[in-house]
């Protein structure tokens, strides 16, 4: 039999799987004591939680569903970055506490929205797909515009 889509036992258990990700990371990493430390150590395992997700992503999901969740887990690797930044510049994190559980709502509702084979039919998907490019493009310039300055060789 030809199965079209992903099943809906395969998106349960995918939503299932991050949560279970996100409770592990917040029982083993949450602290009350909020130094630089800490929030440094929260923050970076955060992301490589959200690297974990994506190889998870790749291997139990397929097809346009795989790509947004994994678009998605980038995001919030960016995120955790920008959330990082915020608190070393002693700025208030929340519009970045706000950002970061909206992108998780999003991903449990881009996981569990069910459509016909998750194919590219239009809708508010394509302009997420379509965000999602250009948040690349910006990240790569970004990268390499870094790279370009902060590890520029020097004449020796």
């Amino acid at each position: 039999m030809h199965r079209r889509g992903i099943a809906w036992r395969e998106r349960l258990f995918a939503a299932l799987a991050t949560q279970i990700l996100v409770e592990i990371h917040i029982r083993l990493f949450a602290c009350e004591e909020s130094t630089r430390f800490a929030v440094s150590v929260y923050l970076g395992t955060s992301a490589l939680f959200n690297v974990a997700a994506i190889v998870f992503y790749d291997f139990m999901l397929r097809g346009n569903l795989r790509r947004d969740l994994q678009h998605l887990e980038e995001f919030a690797i960016a995120l955790n970055f920008i959330s990082w930044l915020t608190y070393m510049f002693d700025r208030s994190p929340a519009v970045i506490n706000i950002m970061t559980e909206a992108l998780t709502y999003g991903t449990y509702v881009r996981l569990l929205w069910i459509s016909d084979g998750d194919t590219d039919v239009g809708g508010w998907r394509d302009l997420l797909r379509r965000m999602a490019d250009i948040w690349d493009n910006l990240f790569r310039r970004a990268v390499g515009w870094h790279q370009g300055v902060l590890f520029k060789k020097t004449k020796s």
